[in-house]
């Protein structure tokens, strides 16, 4: 599924068995430029529902549910969250253990600092903080920073959730999150810094893609992001090597907006919207390690 603003301000979202866009049908209507994230759950019985985060018009935070064909709207909204103007959205779906999961979504308040929030997945079950009843992640992001997650799971005893951002002095950092380690966030550390050629490039969209082998382990993440001027580089971690030093350009000129997922054998794409284009892009990355981008024919 995609899921995407049309230039009226409205929610569509395309299937794969059905590409013709419709529009989707909430309670309250998104605001123009709406970041947007999404995820996907399986109950036990393999009815699928997919989750999405917006802002709506009123700026409080909002979800709607995607389930036996049509939409409903969630009850996020009823806990009257208010990011920053400037924020973006990311959320994820944790494994609990004894066949429980739960659903995340990440925001900036107007501090600065990235909140989660979470709930077990069911029909009424309420939101709160984070697993120490607090929201904060404790991350202090620049205004406006772009931020996404990456999820490695090999079972509950083996879950790590990264969380990327641009911190205030200008590096792109991950604080993790180990089930292994106490359940405890663990100290940032750098990512990416901006070359001195550009010191103070602002990364406004963040968005990262997990390759993993038949077994489910990790193998390497891809961390796309968008710099405010437009461009959009690749940043590649691999199991053996670590963090690449040197991104990859992907395009030049952007809208600053992209996200990317990983479909089965390990295909990934990123949609983003070129400068002066209404059409959706596409990049897909190829067997030579290059991106190459077409277009989604979405307008």
């Amino acid at each position: 599924m995609i899921i995407y603003q049309g230039v009226s301000g409205d929610l569509y979202f395309s299937l794969l068995s059905s590409p013709t866009p419709a529009l989707v049908q909430t309670d309250f209507k998104a605001r123009n430029g709406t970041p947007l994230s999404s995820g996907l759950w399986v109950d036990a019985k393999g009815a699928t529902e997919t989750y999405l985060y917006y802002i709506a018009e009123d700026n409080i935070l909002s979800d709607a549910i995607y389930a036996g064909g049509k939409w409903a709207s969630g009850n996020l909204r009823n806990i009257k969250l208010k990011p920053h103007p400037e924020s973006k959205l990311a959320s994820v779906l944790w494994l609990e253990g004894a066949g429980k999961s739960s659903q995340w979504i990440y925001f900036q308040d107007n501090d600065g600092y990235i909140l989660e929030y979470g709930r077990l997945m069911g029909v009424g079950n309420p939101w709160n903080g984070g697993p120490d009843n607090s929201s904060e992640v404790s991350l202090l992001a620049m205004a406006g920073s772009g931020f996404g997650l990456s999820y490695d799971i090999l079972g509950r005893a083996s879950q790590r959730l990264r969380i990327y951002a641009q911190v205030p002095n200008g590096t792109v950092v991950s604080r993790d999150y180990s089930s292994q380690l106490a359940q405890k966030w663990l100290d940032p550390y750098p990512v990416y810094t901006p070359p001195t050629t550009t010191p103070n490039e602002k990364i406004v969209d963040i968005s990262a893609a997990t390759e993993r082998n038949g077994n489910g382990e990790l193998l390497s993440i891809r961390l796309l992001f968008a710099a405010q001027e437009g461009r959009l580089r690749e940043l590649s971690f691999d199991n053996s090597t670590g963090w690449d030093t040197v991104p990859l350009d992907v395009a030049v000129k952007t809208q600053a907006r992209v996200a990317a997922g990983v479909s089965q054998g390990n295909n990934i794409t990123a949609y983003f919207q070129e400068a002066g284009e209404e059409a959706l892009s596409l990049a897909n990355l190829g067997p030579d390690g290059r991106w190459n981008v077409r277009t989604a024919g979405i307008n």
